[in-house]
């Protein structure tokens, strides 16, 4: 009979140690430790430089051994793992080769926008998101940025916000070189490039993305119309025939302007 939670997950067959691995962070600097290295760490302090805080706490077992406590984890999904899982699914992969036209069988580099705007004629309709200019120009593989002005004091700083994205990172980077998977249906291993053109993200960090300022913003609450915050009291704001929505060309002005602004204006 089983008496652990570890056990039952093993009976049922949903032993998410297989798929997801527990860092352990500094409560302080945010440093990552991988659960091979935590174990054999003599000293609860943590190691980086100028960082003295208590990684864990010990407690001795029934059967007089001694376990590790740590005071701050994150749970970690891999990639690699996620999409290998992707591909052993019938049908996966034809479906996502389902943007390829003619010509789209081999790796090819990105377009530029005229190169796009030759391929297409002016009646032509766009059907998908694979129809448009972008989604032949990103190229695998990522480019990270970073703009302190967007910063929160009480927020983390570039190095940690980096360390969290290590383990993602370096997995999408080693995606974007190519790397190959088993398919199913498929005798021979497919070789698979990942991108990432876009994020998932909640409201604040979706605004700060596309330049916009925060939703709590007065007179700039919301990016389709000039609605201000204050406004939401008011039953008017919410009767679509009397929305006044912003002019995009200005919102494209305004986003040039701050992006050549400079970091103390």
């Amino acid at each position: 009979m089983a008496r652990t939670l570890r056990t039952v997950e093993k009976c049922l067959g949903v032993d998410t140690s297989k798929i997801i691995t527990t860092y352990i962070l500094c409560p302080s600097c945010w440093k990552m430790y991988h659960p091979s290295d935590f174990c054999t760490l003599r000293n609860p302090t943590c190691a980086e430089p100028d960082c003295s805080t208590t990684l864990f706490q010990t407690k001795r077992t029934t059967s007089e051994g001694v376990k590790k406590i740590p005071f701050k984890v994150m749970p970690v999904a891999s990639l690699k793992t996620a999409l290998a899982r992707l591909l052993m699914r019938p049908g996966k992969w034809d479906e996502l080769q389902h943007w390829r036209k003619e010509g789209d069988d081999e790796p090819a580099p990105p377009i530029t926008r005229e190169e796009w705007y030759a391929t297409k004629a002016l009646d032509e309709p766009l059907c998908d998101i694979y129809d448009g200019w972008m989604w032949r120009s990103v190229p695998t593989g990522m480019t990270r940025e970073w703009d302190e002005r967007n910063r929160k004091s009480e927020e983390l700083n570039t190095d940690q916000l980096n360390g969290l994205l290590e383990p993602f990172v370096r997995e999408l980077e080693d995606l974007g070189e190519g790397e190959f998977f088993k398919v199913f249906g498929h005798q021979d291993l497919e070789q698979i490039h990942v991108a990432l053109p876009f994020g998932t993200m909640d409201t604040p960090a979706r605004l700060k993305t596309a330049g916009f300022v925060s939703q709590n913003s007065e007179e700039h609450m919301c990016p389709c119309c000039n609605a201000p915050f204050s406004s939401l009291v008011d039953p008017v704001c919410f009767d679509r025939s009397k929305f006044c929505y912003r002019n995009p060309e200005k919102q494209l002005k305004w986003k040039f302007i701050y992006r050549d602004s400079d970091a103390d204006t």
